[in-house]
């Protein structure tokens, strides 16, 4: 397997692990991005 493919399988499973745990904690991971990142996706324009 390919360095690349690794890391995306490694960092799924990172992001899975996380939105399993915000669930499970009832955390409200929209509302921290905006609030942290200074987010909008309702402004976000894609490229």
């Amino acid at each position: 397997m390919e360095l690349k493919q690794l890391l995306a399988d490694e960092t799924a499973d990172l992001l899975g692990h996380i939105l399993l745990f915000a669930r499970h904690h009832d955390l409200d991971l929209g509302a921290a991005i905006a609030r942290k990142w200074y987010f909008d996706p309702q402004t976000y324009d894609r490229l």
